[in-house]
């Protein structure tokens, strides 16, 4: 066992807290399955009955996998990330803070093709302001009844989040409080990686239920689409789609689709400026102080997207203020200006 010691409780906070909610952190490891090549990404959660703390959650997916060497590397802060490899990744961080932001222990088992299965897991003690990290760990009993598709002869990856954290993450509470997020789970990722689902390059599934996609742009014969204005910053394209919607308009869903999102489309706002980095959205809804007060009174306004595409790169994601978390977007005066 290996011991990751943090030189003040600052930066330990900082590793712990990041400000992933569990949606974002989700949609992190969606990220890292991507990467991965995966056209499969399962998740569920367990709730334990008899002792409530031994409740878990676990996300697999059917990717390249990883070897010991890659797996050390993943389970190190910062890990150095190959060019080739950056697609939503950018930090290095994903899977660290995406686990250390909803659970205080997580476990990992990866195998590539032709190669033997690797395990490793990370356990936080906060006294000690300490990750430990152990070389090897084996496959919980109760998991095995949960998830019965999980085969180490196979390549992939599977992570499970044990000793999960509450405050307003996961309330162990009871049955019916600790399933209460995942709708709004499901959701989140049926909008961020629509593209994806839709172009069908990936399949998302809660437990063996296939998620359905949210498209913002709401195809139908009378959706109004006006022509993609190219506006340049230094070498770097960024293409911006206006979209004016019908409010009659629907979202094309099955009654199962419809039941998961219904919340999650009540409670945010679902017009205004869409950012997509790499064919992933990156945060939606709102004007960014572009639209006053009067002009959002306007009930044809109410029914306007903008949709906002860019390339993943250094220089814009600066210009964009794209943090570990990727959740939120800062908008450069130019994009501005041209909205």
């Amino acid at each position: 066992m290996r011991k990751i010691k943090f030189n003040d409780k600052g930066y330990f906070l900082f590793v712990s807290s990041m400000g992933h909610s569990v949606e974002t952190a989700i949609a992190d490891l969606v990220d890292n399955s991507i990467q991965a090549e995966a056209s499969k990404f399962q998740f569920g959660f367990f709730y334990d009955d008899v002792n409530p703390k031994k409740s878990f959650a676990y996300f697999y997916d059917d990717g390249t996998g990883m070897n010991e060497k890659e797996l050390e590397n993943a389970m190190d802060l910062g890990s150095l990330q190959r060019k080739d490899k950056q697609l939503h990744s950018k930090f290095g961080l994903g899977l660290k803070i995406a686990s250390l932001s909803n659970c205080k222990q997580f476990q990992v088992f990866s195998k590539q093709k032709k190669s033997k299965a690797c395990s490793s897991k990370a356990i936080v003690d906060e006294d000690e302001e300490t990750i430990y990290i152990t070389e090897k760990t084996n496959i919980p009993e109760k998991f095995k009844n949960v998830f019965h598709n999980f085969n180490q002869d196979k390549n992939g990856t599977l992570i499970i989040w044990e000793n999960l954290k509450k405050n307003n993450r996961f309330n162990t509470d009871s049955h019916s409080n600790f399933f209460s997020k995942v709708t709004n789970i499901q959701s989140h990722l049926m909008l961020t990686f629509y593209r994806q689902i839709k172009n069908k390059s990936l399949s998302i599934f809660y437990g063996d239920k296939k998620l359905g996609f949210i498209d913002p742009e709401m195809p139908h014969p009378n959706t109004l689409r006006k022509p993609t204005t190219k506006l340049k910053i230094n070498k770097h394209i960024i293409e911006i789609t206006p979209i004016c919607i019908p409010t009659e308009n629907k979202y094309n869903f099955s009654r199962e689709d419809e039941r998961i999102t219904n919340n999650f489309l009540i409670n945010n706002k679902m017009d205004g400026l869409y950012f997509f980095r790499n064919d992933r959205l990156i945060d939606f809804g709102g004007w960014w102080q572009i639209i006053t007060d009067s002009m959002k009174s306007n009930s044809l306004t109410r029914r306007i997207r903008i949709i906002i595409s860019f390339k993943g790169d250094k220089e814009l994601d600066k210009k964009f203020g794209i943090e570990p978390t990727k959740s939120e977007i800062e908008l450069p005066d130019e994009i501005k200006q041209t909205v």
